[in-house]
Parts: structure tokens; sequence; C-alpha cells
């Protein structure tokens, strides 16, 4: 039943959450260091504000605006005053430029005392002189100014908000007005700055534009005297002209000549007769007429003489002179047209070269009239941008007008008339409360942080368990013991020996721990000495088979011990030594591999028993609980079961899981 109630309480234990009243519990006890913390910084930053200067916070704000230029031609000239949504934070870094503020202090004759202090550094008169010289301010004045000013955008809209802070309200507001109107002035600066710039660019593209075409005309000039045409317009006329008439003329040379030859062709088939040339000759005809009459009179008289007649003789030697009259006619009419056939071929082929001839003219004509007209189209596309840029040149210049600023002051600033240390207790307060935030956090921090039980009722709040005694931490405390020296580790040995007389009258007490190095042996062999001083006659065993160190605290030999008792090696009597002290010890003995499994041969008992009627306390120093099967062993063979916790190390779950092995057994 006591185990049952054991485990459900260290469930419970493991998986509780802590209530209100243990969080006030821990604070309570953590109060000197959340007040420490809390306490600390608050009273820091009031000193600090007490000692800070009143400041006092003057404000000037501008408003950015957007020039309107219809300038297409000059849009890479003018990008400089072109509107986009990097003007602004552009224009909060020039306000906030070192440039810009060594101008106002110049303007406004400003220095630092003693205390790092922007004053006059003479008396003038609030009125801002933007043509007084400037000269470069020191370093320090120049850090100081920069540090007091701030300039900030009002969330996406284009005013800016110009602060300066002062230890007088009269200054602050005198600097940041200054401020402001050194930064207007700045920008008609710049305006002018560009007007000049795109007058110089104009002034150098109409020169430019005016030398071009210079170039030009001499240019069409020079190619029209190199290629004879400063009439070009009535040579381009005549030569077409001549080559329409060649055309024409060929024309009808063709048809002539297709004629001719048709002719020709007729008069080489043998059919002159049917040759129109022949047919409608006159001579031919007449020549026709007389062979036709010599014919019908040859005739005649044949038929009245007979052949042989001298009449009949003649009239045939005429006839014949007839047909040969006509002949020699023919040939005449075919060599005249084979003569004009060879004539008009000739007059073709002239008329076709010079045809050739003037195409060839014209073409090159044509050609270099495409050259002028090209140098012609250049000089004039010259001229024409040169009259573009000086109708211009006034428009583009009255468009933008320079004089006026693309920024405006939307409000100067009033003298301020509270200082900014109004909200001192404020500071103080909002410190507080984050100093106090920062102490819980640590407190918490060091709670999730730590592990290890710390006190008495954490432990017995786990389990129900008896608290014994805690210990204080000795360089030396086992030679505190046996030299009886007053210490607190001594009186607290004795507190821790009354308390365990008081809960049992047995003599076997088993020391072991959750982890190692927690001090189990240190205790044991303390308490060993302790009760060997009282005249008790105590032996002390080294039982830890993981890590046994009884041997070297004690500064008795090693072996044998008990692993040579439970492998029957030694006898009893044989491992058991005596200290220079008359403590009575039996060490680990040799290493051995199996020396646990001799603990569950019922040997240990046996000799427990053995010890329990010479002895009057027997003292185990076993192995950690959790390491090894041992302790748990061990534990159901004595009479008091001591568990080692080291401070603020040991975790609580361990603990819970020793204290459950502990009590399964016993």
């Amino acid at each position: 039943m006591k185990k049952n109630t054991f485990e459900r309480s260290l469930s419970k234990q493991l998986s509780a959450e802590p209530s209100l009243f243990d969080l006030i519990k821990i604070v309570y006890k953590k109060l000197p260091l959340v007040a420490l913390v809390t306490l600390a910084p608050t009273l820091m930053v009031l000193i600090y504000l007490q000692k800070q200067p009143e400041i006092f916070i003057a404000k000037t704000s501008v408003i950015l605006e957007t020039p309107i230029v219809n300038i297409p031609n000059l849009s890479n000239l003018i990008s400089d005053i072109k509107f986009d949504n990097l003007t602004v934070p552009t224009q909060v870094e020039v306000i906030s430029s070192p440039s810009l503020a060594k101008k106002t202090i110049a303007s406004l004759k400003l220095e630092h005392d003693n205390h790092n202090r922007i004053i006059f550094n003479s008396a003038l008169e609030n009125a801002f002189d933007t043509s007084r010289p400037e000269k470069n301010p020191d370093y320090t004045t120049l850090k100081l100014f920069l540090s007091s000013l701030s300039v900030k955008q009002q969330g996406t809209t284009r005013v800016i908000d110009i602060h300066y802070r002062s230890w007088s309200p009269q200054l602050a507001a005198q600097i940041v007005n200054a401020h402001a109107d050194n930064y207007v002035y700045s920008k008609i600066q710049e305006k002018k700055n560009l007007a000049r710039k795109i007058d110089l660019w104009l002034t150098k593209q109409i020169e430019e534009l005016k030398s071009i075409k210079v170039k030009k005309s001499l240019a069409i000039q020079k190619f029209q005297k190199e290629n004879g045409m400063t009439s070009r317009e009535g040579t381009e006329d005549l030569i077409f002209q001549q080559i329409s008439s060649l055309s024409k003329q060929i024309t009808t040379i063709d048809s002539k000549l297709l004629d001719l030859e048709a002719r020709n062709e007729v008069m080489k088939d043998h059919k002159s007769h049917t040759l129109s040339d022949i047919v409608s000759s006159p001579l031919i005809q007449e020549l026709k007429s007389q062979l036709s009459s010599a014919s019908q009179k040859l005739k005649a008289l044949n038929g009245k003489y007979g052949k042989k007649h001298p009449e009949v003789i003649s009239a045939r030697e005429k006839l014949t002179q007839i047909e040969q009259d006509i002949s020699q006619e023919t040939e005449n009419i075919k060599r005249s047209v084979l003569n004009d056939l060879t004539t008009t071929r000739k007059q073709k082929s002239l008329l076709e070269k010079r045809l050739s001839h003037l195409q060839k003219s014209s073409n090159i004509l044509q050609e270099k009239m495409i050259a002028l007209q090209s140098l012609i189209l250049e000089e004039q596309a010259t001229r024409k941008m040169l009259d573009n840029f000086m109708d211009r040149s006034e428009e583009i210049k009255s468009q933008i007008d320079f004089s006026k600023p693309d920024v405006s002051i939307v409000s100067y600033s009033d003298i301020p008339s509270e200082p900014i240390g109004s909200k001192k207790f404020l500071i103080i307060g909002v410190i507080a409360a984050i100093s106090l935030s920062g102490a819980l956090f640590l407190i918490f921090i060091l709670e999730v942080s730590r592990t290890g039980l710390q006190t008495k009722d954490e432990i017995t709040s786990l389990a129900d368990v008896e608290f014994i005694s805690s210990f204080p931490r000795s360089k030396k405390p086992i030679s505190e013991v046996i030299n009886k020296e007053p210490s607190t580790y001594v009186e607290s040995i004795k507190r821790f020996y009354v308390k365990l007389r008081s809960s049992s009258d047995g003599k076997v007490f088993l020391f072991t721990s959750s982890r190692e190095n927690e001090g189990k042996s240190t205790l044991a062999t303390s308490l060993a000495y302790f009760l060997n001083h009282l005249g008790f006659k105590t032996i002390l065993i080294d039982a830890d088979t993981l890590s046994p160190v009884i041997s070297g605290v004690t500064m008795t030999p090693h072996a044998p011990g008990l692993s040579d008792l439970l492998c029957n090696k030694h006898s009893l009597e044989q491992v058991i030594s005596l200290d220079k002290h008359g403590l009575s010890i039996i060490t680990s003995g040799n290493p051995n591999s199996h020396i646990s499994e001799y603990f569950f041969t019922g040997k240990i008992p046996q000799i427990l028993e053995i010890l329990k009627n010479d002895y009057d306390y027997i003292i185990l120093d076993s192995a950690s609980a959790l390491k090894i099967s041992d302790a748990e062993l061990l534990a159901s063979m004595a009479d008091q079961v001591v568990i080692v916790l080291e401070w603020g190390k040991t975790p609580k779950h361990e603990f819970l899981n020793t204290l459950d092995i502990v009590q399964r057994i016993t």
C-alpha cells in the first residue's frame, strides 16, 4: 500500500504545474534579487535625469511639391527635379546632412561652450542672413548640432518635420527655423544651377547645329560643283527629252526596217514580180506597156512576113531590148531596197548606241541626284532641328520657374513652452516597469534552468520521506572529523548521527545517491570516523563496484577486499584492515568484472550477520542507485538507507527515481 501511494505521489509531482501560490512563494524567496534588479536601473535613470538640464524641442515642418514641367525632349536633363517615391527619404537625408548643418552653423555663428552646449558666439539679431560668409565649424560643434537635429517624414506624406533639441527654447526655435530656411534657400540655388545648366546645354546644341548646317550646305555646293549639277533640273529634263526622241526614232526605224526586210525576203524568194516597188514603178509599167506593144507587133509581123524578115528581126530585137530594160530596172529597184535596208540598219545601230549612252548618263545622273538629295535632306533636317531648338529655347526657359523652389515651409516653430524633462516621472515609471519585468523574467529563467533540489521543503514536498540533515561544503571534511576540529561540518555530522539514531536502532547503514560525485562516500567515511571516535566499534565497507574511493580516502590498501571475499579468495578476517585511527575497513578489493553477480549469491547477508556480532555499526558505501542494481539489493539488507543529494545539482526526477528504487525494496 505504501508503494502504491508513493508511485501516485511521484506521478503527481512530475506532472503538476506550479500554482499561483507557488509562484508568489518563488518571487518572495527571490525578493532581494527583484529589489536589486528593479531599483538599481530605476535609481540610475533617476540620478541621470536629475543631473540632466531641461531640454526644449522646437519643430518646423516643410512640404515637398511636385514640379510640373512639360519638356519631353529634355527629360534626361531635368531628371534631378523629377518627383518619385524616393524623393522624400532623399530630402530627409539632405536636411540631416553635415553640409547643410555647416551652413546653418555658419549663418548663425554657432559654437559650443564648456558644457558641450550649442550657443551663439556673439550677440546676434534674430534676422536670418544667407549672405553671411560661411566658415567650416569645428568637429565638436558639428557633431553636437547633428546629435540635436532630428528629421522625420510624417507617415507616407510629403511633409517633413525638422526637430531641434536645445537647453534654450529661444535657441531651439531660432536654429530649427534657420535650418529650414537654409534648406529652402539651397533648393532655390539648385533650381538656379539647373537653369544655368539647361541654358548652357541649349546654347551648345544651337551652336553645334549651326556649325553642322553650314557644313551640310558647303557639302551640297561642293557636290554640285564637282558633278556639274548647278542646273541639275534642266540637264535631267534634256536627257529625258533626248531619250524620248531617240526612242520614237528607233520605233519608226524598226517599222521601216521590218518593211525593208520583208521586201528583201520577197526578192530572195524570186518573187520580185510581186514586189510593190517593182509593180508600182512607173518606168516598169511603161516598159511593160512597150513590151506588150512590141510583142503584139512581133506576132503580127511574124505572121505576115515570117521569122526571117528584116522587120520581124528588128521587131524581135526591139522586144529583147525592152525585156532587158525591164530586167535592168528590176535589178536597180532590188539594189535600192537592199541599200535602204543596210542604211536603215546602220541608222538603228547608231540610234541604239546613242540611246544606251543617254541611259547610262541618266543612271549616273540619278545616282548623283540621290546622293545630292540625301545631302539636301540631311541639311534640311539639321536646319529644322536648329529652328526647333531656337524656337523652343525661350519656351523651355519660360516653363520652368527657377526662382520658386519645389519645397515650402508649412509652419515655422514657435518658442517651446515646456521642456521634455516634464516627462521624467513617466520615464522613471516606464524604466521601473521594464526593470521589474526583467527581474521577473530573470527569476523565471533561473527557475527554469535550475533542475537541482535546494531546500528541505522541496524534498519533503516531493515524497513522504524524512529529511535528516544538510552539510556545508568543506575543503577537508574527513580531516575535520578525524582531528575533531570545531567546524560546522563536524557539528552537522553530530546532528546527523543524533537524528539517525532517533529514527532507528539498527546497526547497518547504507549510503547511496542518484548519481556519482554527490558526496556519499565522504559522508559515509565521516560518519564511520565519528562513530569510531565515540568509542563505537565501527566497520566501513566499500561496496561501490563502479567507483570505489574508500581505499584512497582512508589511506588503506585496496586489496584484498570485498571482491576477494565474495570470490572466496580470502577469508573475512583477511579482508578486514585497520587504519592508523583504528577504524575497521573492508575496501573494494581487486577489480572483478563479475563482482555484481556475487551480490546475488546470498553471501553478503551472511557476512553482515557475522559482522553484527562483532561491531556496533556497519557503514555500507554503495554505487549510485540509478547506475547499477547493487544499491537496490543492499537496501534490502540495511536497517537504514541514506540517500545523499548534492545541493542544487541533483534533479528532482532522479531523486524520485532513486527513492522509488529504495522504497520498492524496503
